[in-house]
């Protein structure tokens, strides 16, 4: 299976020397947790959500605008890359192997499009697969009172991208990466410096988690998780047990885990 089949092109770019702001508002339009950085219109890496998420409260650059701050200081260079002859079990290979949430397709030496983790569930829309195989039992859950910088944190440590948020033992939502960069972003932009930190060491995972619909109870086949997750346009779905306490989490990695234990690709 040839690498193109989950490739989305064209894709928007950046360039390196845009801000990082601007990045943010790409992403955020199109729906992307990765773009390919440009220099003078040849391609030279990629900047992607988790980066941001990483840079975007450092120390050093909490009491700067991110319209202050350039793609070239959150971008990746060194990054493996496939072409459009590639296998789909080459480009995940890659994308295990280094940790990539996304990987760019090359042709060339000019960049036709990129293939996104969150796609992979794709693959299993008709698969009668069992979905106790996917789930990731006991994942990292938070209250809903966390502080959202306790939530950052964690899934900086972890590599997570999304987490469940409960309310005592019960499931009320999640927060996803992309929603704690949108957050920051507007304080860093819009609040005063002087009011900037207490106004981030204020907030808890309530005001950025988010309802969805992709939650499912016992062992549904693997299909039902995968349209679950397409159609919430999410990084996952959550495995309830009947109390609706959290019993797991299918995440869109473990697809990726999936085809290349299986060989499908």
């Amino acid at each position: 299976m040839k690498s193109f089949i989950l490739a989305r092109s064209p894709i928007p770019t950046v360039d390196k020397d845009q801000s990082l702001s601007n990045a943010v508002e790409i992403m955020e339009y199109e729906g992307l947790s990765a773009l390919p950085v440009l220099d003078d219109g040849r391609f030279v890496g990629i900047v992607t959500v988790r980066d941001i998420l990483s840079r975007i409260w450092g120390e050093r650059v909490r009491m700067i605008s991110l319209s202050s701050l350039y793609v070239s200081s959150v971008m990746k260079t060194d990054i493996p890359i496939v072409s459009l002859d590639s296998s789909l079990f080459e480009a995940s290979e890659l994308m295990i192997k280094h940790g990539l949430i996304a990987i760019p397709i090359i042709n060339n030496g000019k960049h036709v499009g990129m293939i996104f983790e969150e796609d992979f569930p794709k693959l299993f829309l008709d698969s009668n697969a069992d979905s106790s195989e996917f789930i990731i039992r006991n994942p990292r859950i938070v209250d809903i009172d966390s502080s959202l910088l306790n939530v950052r944190l964690l899934m900086l440590k972890e590599n997570l991208r999304f987490i469940p948020v409960v309310k005592g033992e019960r499931f009320v939502g999640v927060v996803r990466d992309f929603d704690i960069v949108t957050v920051l972003k507007f304080i860093q932009d819009k609040v005063s410096s002087q009011h900037r930190v207490s106004r981030v060491k204020s907030l808890r995972a309530s005001d950025v988690m988010r309802s969805t619909k992709a939650y499912f109870y016992g062992y549904p086949p693997i299909s039902v998780v995968a349209k679950l997750i397409l159609d919430e346009g999410g990084l996952g779905a959550v495995a309830l047990n009947e109390d609706n306490s959290v019993l797991g989490i299918v995440n869109v990695r473990i697809f990726i885990k999936m085809l290349l234990s299986w060989g499908f690709v």
